[in-house]
């Protein structure tokens, strides 16, 4: 008996494969990890036969399919760019020229229902131009 998966490109593929061999009333307890073409929707599993039929031949029981889905996160990254003053307008009405003080401020929210591992993601950002770091402003 095969054990199989219709992945995202239309293929069934096998999971694994039960011979017959063993001994009578013999019990599988299996855990498979499925990959990222079969976790979609439309999933779907079967079992198949690969040979013999009818009488002697059908003795193969299957209880108890169980799934479980590992939660994943699902992380979203906005920035914001607030200029705070430049040389000509002060802090009234100020324009992103060159001279200004920006607020960069970088938000990254988990939306998903899986927990994110420690150290696991970095996020960058290069500056452009000449800039120089005070505390939480930037110019």
């Amino acid at each position: 008996m095969v054990l199989e998966y219709l992945d995202d490109t239309g293929n069934w593929i096998t999971l694994d494969t039960f011979t017959g061999s063993g001994n009578s009333g013999q019990i599988f307890l299996r855990t498979y990890d499925l990959p990222a073409g079969g976790r979609r929707n439309g999933f779907r599993l079967r079992y198949r036969m690969t040979n013999g039929s009818g009488a002697g031949w059908d003795y193969w029981h299957v209880d108890d399919v169980c799934f479980d889905q590992v939660p994943i996160p699902l992380l979203q990254l906005t920035k914001v760019a607030q200029t705070l003053s430049d040389p000509i307008n002060g802090t009234v009405d100020p324009k992103a020229i060159p001279g200004a003080y920006v607020r960069y401020t970088i938000a990254l929210v988990n939306q998903g229902i899986g927990p994110v591992d420690a150290d696991s993601l970095l996020i960058t950002d290069p500056l452009r131009g000449n800039r120089i770091v005070r505390g939480d402003q930037q110019r």
